[in-house]
């Protein structure tokens, strides 16, 4: 007996774009004109070939307690596959140019906040990767602030070592390339103020993280697993 039904053909479904975040601080997040690092690796993505969306949800001056407040609206409600997160130079900042003897974020609540997002994250599945600050040379004189940097660095390892989410250590990346010359790390890499980087100083973040997307390709194919196939 025939069918009534045509024959169906099923055509090669395309893999669904992996959805990408970042997440973080004026290190992440956009900057005038500059070629920022999530604008560096779209264009690497763009280039293998690889289909994507990336939102760049960084803002200037933002701690992890001022990320907090955003977490749902900037990085969840994106439904993203990956989060790239990247605080802890503000958190880390005491300003002494008004009087302040203790960091903007205590080390303990900048642990939980982290913690918060990498706990939120692995409740949905959704791969976290945790980057570490650069070094800060402020060139101020005398400097607004102070950076206590060091055991914040140290917070951020032990939290991507229990939450099992990967790490790349940006702070090494940055010394290493200056080979441990201040007065290099700072012509090279950075903008005149010693906190922010340059575009190399941010193509050095972007060459990172792309190797790691190198060596852990799974990051970056998770979605090519679901794909939608299409009826012809």
């Amino acid at each position: 007996m025939n069918s009534l039904l045509p024959d169906l053909k099923i055509k090669n479904p395309a893999p669904l774009p992996v959805r990408i975040v970042i997440f973080g601080d004026s290190i992440s997040a956009y900057r005038d004109n500059l070629n920022v690092a999530s604008l560096q690796l779209s264009e690497r993505l763009k280039s293998e070939g690889i289909p994507f969306v990336f939102i760049n949800s960084g803002v200037r001056g933002n701690t992890t307690e001022m990320g907090r407040a955003r977490f749902q609206q900037d990085v969840l409600n994106h439904s993203p596959d990956v989060v790239i997160m990247a605080f802890g130079t503000n958190d880390a900042a005491v300003d002494v140019y008004l009087g302040k003897s203790e960091p903007r974020v205590t080390l303990e609540r900048y642990s939980e906040n982290l913690a918060f997002f990498l706990s939120e994250l692995a409740k949905r599945n959704i791969q976290a990767i945790l980057y570490s600050s650069p070094p800060v040379l402020p060139t101020e004189q005398p400097s607004k602030c102070t950076i206590r940097l060091d055991e914040y660095l140290a917070c951020q390892r032990q939290l991507a070592t229990d939450y099992s989410c990967f790490y790349v250590d940006v702070h090494k990346a940055f010394c290493d390339k200056a080979g441990g010359d201040r007065v290099k790390l700072l012509q090279d890499l950075y903008l005149p103020d010693g906190m922010h980087p340059n575009e190399s100083g941010q193509t050095v973040i972007a060459e990172a993280i792309w190797q790691l997307w190198q060596e852990q390709p799974g990051i970056l194919n998770s979605r090519a697993q679901e794909p939608a196939a299409e009826l012809l």
